[in-house]
């Protein structure tokens, strides 16, 4: 199933002030749909993002390292829950949830 890249914006955020770190935002318009409209996906602090980017199945996180981070349309709500799920995580925990969704090749 596509993803509709024209609804959906992909930005890369933090916010120091209230000890947030690095964060994926999607945003998308609904128009007279339902679902959710916002959804915020934090990213290990360590790493050195360039890119994010909406793709027909998902979305993508490059790294200056070369490594993609590729996360589909239909894995995106259990990362949010896993990510979400029991509070904050440590660098190490974000890494390990984040590693089975880097690109091979």
């Amino acid at each position: 199933m596509e993803w509709p890249k024209g609804d959906i914006e992909a930005s890369l955020r933090s916010n120091p002030a209230v000890r947030i770190g690095q964060f994926l935002q999607l945003d998308r318009d609904l128009g007279n749909a339902y679902g959710w409209k916002q959804m915020r996906i934090d990213l290990p602090d360590t790493w050195a993002v360039t890119s994010v980017k909406v793709e027909e199945s998902g979305f993508a996180v490059l790294l200056n390292d070369q490594r993609v981070y590729r996360v589909s349309r239909d894995k995106i709500g259990d990362l949010s829950f896993r990510i979400l799920d029991g509070g904050r995580k440590s660098e190490t925990e974000l890494q390990a949830l984040w590693r089975p969704y880097e690109s091979k090749g």
